[in-house]
C-alpha cells in the first residue's frame, strides 16, 4: 500500500500521483539541486586554523531601548544596529484546538501560569530567540463582534512570558483548509453560510487535500477574498483590534496576516499576484495605522511550500518580511530522508525571492516526523542551510501535549515533555544571535560539538552567540581572534567585544 505519513505538508503530490503502489516514483519538487560544491564541502571538513585562547573581559550587557527589529534590505537589525538572526519554533499544533494553547492545562485553567512557565522555560533552554505564536480567529471571536477576553488575556501572558526570556514573538493568524469542520482550523464557523456547512470527517489524515478537492473549502475562500457577506471586513476588524492590542506590546516582532492561504476556485498562478499580493498590501496599510513600527510577516501557499517557488509578487511596503515554508514531499511520502542538495536548493530558492524583493527571509515552517528514517539529518540539513544563508527559521512544531491535530505529529517532544532526540539533536545548536558588524558566517559540527563563526566587526558594539543549555551544561572552551569574551551562563550567551584594530573576528567554541 502507499505509505502515508501525516504531517504538515501532507503529500499532495503523493496522494494525487503516487498512491498506486509501493513502487511509486520519486517526486519532482521542481527544485534544481545542482551539483555538489566540492570547495564548500572541503572547507567544512578542513581542520580550522588554530586560534588563540579567548581573552576574557567584562562586557556591559547592552541595553536595548526597544525590542523592535527593523527590516533593512535583507537584514533584520535591532535597536543597536546589530544583525539579528532568529531561530525558534512554532507553537504549535495543539493551539489549533480548544482551549487553543500549545500546552495542556486543567479544565478549570488553574494551572495555566505553571504550565506556561514550563513551556517557555524549555524554549529558552533550547537557546531559541523567536516563537511563531499561533492564534485562530475562531478562538478569539467565537461569535460575531464578541471577542473572548479570557483567551486574549492568555495570549497576552504567552507573549509576555516569551519576551521575559528574550524570545521575540510573531503573532500568527493560523488557518488550514479554512475551518475545523473541514478538518482544518482558523476561521470561525459563523463566517460559513449554511449551504457550505458539513459534518467533520472521521479521518482527517488527508486534510491538506481539502484545498484541492473539497468544494466547500474552495467556496469559503472565494467568499473571503471577494468579501461576500462582509467576511473580509470582519477579518480586518479582528486584525485592527489585534494591532491595537499588540502593536506596542514588548517582544512582538511582527504580524502574520494568514498562514498558508487558500486560493479557492482560482488558478494559483493568477490568484497570487492579482489577489494575494494586493491583499497583503492592504493588510499592511490597515494595521500600520495602529502599529506603524511592527513588521508584517507574509507567507506563501502550502503548495508553494512543496516546491519552494511562488508567483506571489513583492507587496511593496516597508517593514516587510517574507516567511515561506518548505516541506520535502519525497521524504514525507517514503518515510525516509535520502539527503542530497534538495534542502539547500529549496532554501536558496526562497533566499533568492528575498533578495529580489530586498527583504529579510524567515523560514516560517519546516519539519519532519520523528519516525522518519534519517530525521536528524533532515533537520540538520535545514539548519546547515539556514546557517549558510544567515537566514532565520522556526521549526514546526512544539506542543507540550499528548494530543495531535489531524493525526499530525512532528513535535519536538512527547506528550510528557520528553525530548525526541531525532528532532531536538538536529535542531538545537549555537548561533550568532546578534552581530555587531557585517557578513556573519557560522558552522556547527555536532560530532565534536564545535561551533565556528566569523564576521567583519563594526567600530564598536557587542555581538552575542546563543549557547543552549543542553549542549553546554559546563562552560565551553572558547578560542578567539579579534576581541575578548564574557560568558553569561544565566542568559545562555557568549558576548564578544571586538578589538579596536580588528578587521575580522573569528571564534571557535568547543565542548569542555
Amino acid at each position: 500500500m502507499c505509505l502515508l505519513i501525516s504531517n504538515r505538508a501532507l503529500l499532495v503530490f503523493a496522494l494525487l500521483a503516487a498512491c498506486a503502489g509501493d513502487d511509486a516514483p520519486a517526486l519532482d519538487s521542481g527544485i534544481d539541486s545542482g551539483p555538489p560544491d566540492a570547495a564548500i564541502d572541503a572547507a567544512a571538513d578542513a581542520e580550522p586554523e588554530p586560534l588563540p585562547e579567548a581573552e576574557e573581559c567584562d562586557i556591559t550587557v547592552p541595553e536595548l531601548d526597544s525590542w523592535r527589529l527593523e527590516a533593512d534590505g535583507t537584514l533584520l537589525l535591532d535597536a543597536l544596529g546589530r544583525i539579528v538572526l532568529l531561530r525558534g519554533v512554532n507553537a504549535g499544533g495543539r493551539s489549533k484546538m480548544p482551549p487553543y494553547l500549545p500546552f495542556a492545562i486543567a479544565e478549570d485553567g488553574s494551572d495555566f501560569d505553571t504550565a506556561l512557565a514550563a513551556y517557555m522555560d524549555e524554549v529558552q533552554a533550547w537557546g531559541f530567540s523567536a516563537i511563531r505564536l499561533v492564534f485562530t480567529w475562531e478562538s478569539i471571536e467565537p461569535e460575531p463582534g464578541a471577542y473572548d477576553e479570557e483567551h486574549l488575556s492568555r495570549y497576552d501572558a504567552m507573549v509576555d512570558a516569551a519576551w521575559e526570556r528574550g524570545v521575540r514573538v510573531i503573532v500568527d493568524f493560523h488557518q488550514d483548509v479554512y475551518a475545523s469542520i473541514y478538518c482544518g482550523d482558523g476561521f470561525p464557523l459563523w463566517t460559513i453560510p449554511d449551504d457550505l456547512l458539513q459534518e467533520p470527517p472521521d479521518d482527517c489524515s488527508t486534510w491538506f487535500l481539502g484545498y484541492l478537492n473539497n468544494p466547500n473549502v474552495r467556496a469559503a475562500f472565494d467568499r473571503f477574498w471577494s468579501d461576500e457577506d462582509g467576511v473580509q471586513t470582519a477579518y480586518f476588524a479582528l486584525w485592527e483590534m489585534m494591532a491595537e492590542r499588540y502593536g506596542d506590546r514588548p517582544g512582538v516582532l511582527g504580524f502574520e496576516p494568514i498562514n498558508e492561504p487558500g486560493w479557492g476556485t482560482a488558478t494559483m498562478e493568477e490568484w497570487e499576484p492579482a489577489v494575494l499580493t494586493p491583499f497583503y498590501a492592504e493588510f499592511a496599510a490597515r494595521t500600520r495605522k495602529l502599529a506603524p513600527e511592527t513588521l508584517i510577516v507574509v507567507d506563501a501557499t502550502g503548495l508553494d511550500a512543496l516546491g519552494a517557488t511562488t508567483t506571489l509578487d513583492d507587496p511593496g511596503f516597508s517593514g516587510l518580511v517574507f516567511a515561506p515554508h518548505f516541506y520535502d514531499a519525497n521524504t514525507a511520502l517514503t518515510g525516509r530522508y535520502e539527503g542530497g542538495a534538495t534542502v539547500s536548493a529549496a532554501l536558496g530558492s526562497w533566499d533568492a525571492v528575498g533578495r529580489a524583493w530586498d527583504v529579510p527571509v524567515i523560514l516560517g515552517e519546516f519539519g519532519v516526523s520523528h519516525l522518519t528514517d534519517g530525521a536528524i539529518d533532515y533537520v540538520r540539513d535545514h539548519m546547515d542551510a539556514l546557517d549558510d544563508l544567515a537566514m532565520g527559521g522556526t521549526y514546526w512544531e512544539y506542543s507540550l501535549s499528548g494530543e495531535h491535530w489531524s493525526q499530525e505529529d512532528m513535535d519536538l517532544v512527547e506528550g510528557d515533555g520528553t525530548e525526541r532526540a531525532a528532532i531536538v539533536d538536529g535542531l538545537v545548536r549555537p548561533f550568532l544571535r546578534a552581530t555587531a558588524g557585517t557578513d556573519p558566517a557560522s558552522h556547527w559540527d555536532p560530532e565534536p560539538g564545535r561551533f565556528t563563526a566569523s564576521f567583519l566587526p563594526a567600530a564598536e558594539g557587542t555581538s552575542e552567540i546563543a549557547l543552549p543549555d543542553r549542549l553546554y551544561p559546563e562552560p565551553p572552551v572558547v578560542h578567539l581572534r579579534g576581541g575578548c569574551v564574557d560568558l553569561d551562563p544565566e542568559a545562555r550567551l557568549l558576548r564578544i567585544r571586538s578589538a579596536p584594530d580588528a578587521t575580522l573576528v573569528e571564534v571557535r567554541i568547543d565542548r569542555p
